[in-house]
């Protein structure tokens, strides 16, 4: 059994740096409050949202430590014979940190017919021990102006927020990595604000078992099962106020499954409970610009698109039509147009808890979101070509946690109490996927490739050139002899004498470049007969889009953006332990 024990241990040792881990700790001492004597082999109780997570016995000197934590907000209780219980609250636990909490202990007064309990809120110092970074538990979340996970970590002094990311500390942006419970992120990082247990900004001094970044790192933790039922459902929307139209609604819904000795007290436990959450935005503008933005008119753009080409009032030939734009065809409007971009977040976690030191998780979330992408330069007159990207995430682990030497069953430990093999000692045994897809693309033409440059149908009429030959030249012949010719025409070539233009409506706004040119053409008498000559003129081939006006505005019917499509996938086992 010894060495059976042993080598679980030594591998979970040896795996312990391929893992990384999202525990936290609490550790200090309980004293009595008038003598300031430690208390030796007094129990610790501790919860988290109603259920039991174990918990520990003072030892010799009073000290005490209870590893392998999620972050969270505790709550703790103290007993020790003929002293009043202690209850401690609002303790706010990070990730990879250790929270010191100092407990002092006060005797029942001499013929009480019963022991009182005393209750106390965990405060925050100013500095805490053991800690690189700042914590914001679920409580703090609810209380901010903002949802989004980067503007949320933007609070702390040392992010700078940016179009391209966060930059912690002048650091780029690439250097930033993002955490769900302990795993590093494939994809999108979005939580639903309601499942949003803690977020650790962690500034400086990153922990080797993060891995290989030169930034800061945003933990976050979700929420776990309650031992009270819960649901909440949210609906907010800026519809009626102003046109951004930014409206999501969310949802979520926690408690217990199934709870052993229920009724029971102390030995009461929640086997099993669960946690869901969701939610769904829309909004038409989700960064809308400071003084808005200059689009060409409707009336003024359709006709733009139908003839996108006109006549150079001040020479010969053909010019862009946008090029002649004045103040009068514009107007100003405060969102963006075509820019609208929905996304949801759906997620699960279910908790086993076969008793009060094991812990079987086991969690899923699934995000998706689709939107147009913004571009300057076709805001103007171009913005019905605005690229579409897709994203979805799927993530899911499962995890088994067991802590060892902690088996307090909620009764006062006398001083002869036999001292355990392990004191605070843990395991922890997690396999997770994940799967990130994203795809860009024209909305119309979607995986269509080759219709993102087809304008249409190209015919040419083709006429052969001879060149004569009056220099002797040596032929071999069709019976196999070389022969001599001298003073004939040679077929050198095949030229074209006309090419005519069948639009298509695949690529409509691009065709009428073209169109214009060959109308052009056919109100002045010119043939067409070269691809040189309809370029000259402005007109476009297969694969081309339009020049730009001033070097600024793209014209209409510009592809801005052809198919991209890419995949990330990680399967992965992590093994820790610590004694």
């Amino acid at each position: 059994m010894k060495k059976t024990l042993t080598l679980i241990i030594t591998l979970l040792f040896i795996t312990t740096v391929y893992g990384q881990s999202n525990f936290g700790k609490i550790q200090g001492k309980v004293t009595d409050k008038n003598t300031k004597d430690p208390i030796a082999y007094a129990t610790i109780m501790l919860e988290k949202d109603g259920i039991r997570k174990g918990g520990a016995y003072t030892d010799d000197n009073g000290k005490y430590a209870i590893n392998a934590l999620d972050p969270g907000t505790y709550k703790i209780t103290v007993k020790y014979l003929d002293y009043s219980d202690k209850v401690i609250t609002d303790i706010v636990v990070s990730s990879n940190s250790t929270k010191f909490l100092n407990i002092e202990m006060g005797q029942t007064e001499d013929g009480a017919a019963a022991i009182t309990q005393v209750v106390v809120t965990a405060g925050r110092p100013m500095i805490e021990k053991d800690k690189n970074q700042q914590s914001l538990s679920s409580k703090d979340i609810t209380k901010l102006p903002t949802r989004s996970l980067n503007a949320i970590a933007a609070t702390s002094s040392a992010v700078t927020q940016t179009s391209a990311g966060l930059s912690f500390i002048g650091s780029r942006t690439d250097g930033t990595a993002y955490y769900v419970d302990g795993v590093r992120v494939v994809g999108s990082a979005s939580v639903p604000q309601a499942a949003q247990g803690q977020i650790d900004i962690i500034q400086s001094g990153i922990p080797a078992q993060y891995g290989d970044f030169t930034g800061g790192a945003i933990s976050v933790t979700t929420k776990g099962p309650s031992r009270y039922k819960a649901r909440s459902f949210e609906l907010i929307s800026s519809s009626p106020f102003d046109p951004y139209h930014f409206n999501q609604a969310e949802f979520s819904s926690v408690g217990p499954l199934w709870i052993k000795n229920k009724g029971g007290g102390e030995d009461e436990i929640v086997a099993i409970g669960y946690q869901l959450a969701g939610n769904f935005n829309y909004t038409v503008d989700a960064s809308p610009g400071y003084g808005g933005f200059y689009v060409v008119k409707d009336e003024v753009l359709e006709e733009i698109e139908k003839n996108p080409l006109t006549l150079n009032p001040n020479g010969a030939g053909l010019i862009f039509r946008s090029s002649l734009l004045n103040t009068d065809d514009l107007v100003k409007e405060k969102a963006r147009r075509n820019v609208g971009r929905y996304f949801g977040n759906f997620q699960g976690k279910l908790e086993f808890q076969p008793n009060k030191n094991a812990t079987i998780s086991l969690f899923g979330s699934y995000n998706r979101g689709e939107g147009n992408n913004f571009q300057y330069s076709q805001s103007l007159m171009n913005y019905k070509e605005n690229s579409m990207s897709t994203s979805q995430t799927l993530r899911t682990y499962l995890k088994f946690t067991q802590r060892l030497g902690s088996d307090d069953d909620g009764t006062d430990a006398s001083a002869d109490k036999k001292k355990q093999l392990f004191t605070g000692a843990f395991y922890n045994i997690r396999v997770d996927y994940q799967s990130s897809w994203s795809e860009t693309q024209n909305r119309t033409h979607q995986d269509n490739y080759f219709d993102y440059g087809y304008l249409g149908k190209f015919t040419s009429k083709r006429s052969p050139f001879y060149q004569y030959v009056n220099d002797p030249t040596k032929h071999i012949d069709q019976n196999g002899d070389t022969v001599t010719r001298q003073g004939y025409y040679n077929l050198a070539a095949f030229f074209n004498t006309e090419i005519d233009f069948e639009a298509s409506d695949k690529n409509e706004f691009r065709s009428n470049y073209t169109k214009n040119f060959f109308q052009d053409a056919e109100d002045r008498g010119q043939n067409v007969f070269s691809e040189f000559q309809i370029l000259q003129g402005l007109g476009l081939l297969n694969g081309y889009n339009a020049g730009s006006t001033y070097g600024l505005w793209s014209n209409p019917g510009t592809v801005a953006y052809n198919y991209g499509r890419s995949q990330y996938e990680r399967a992965a086992a992590y093994a820790q332990g610590e004694a």
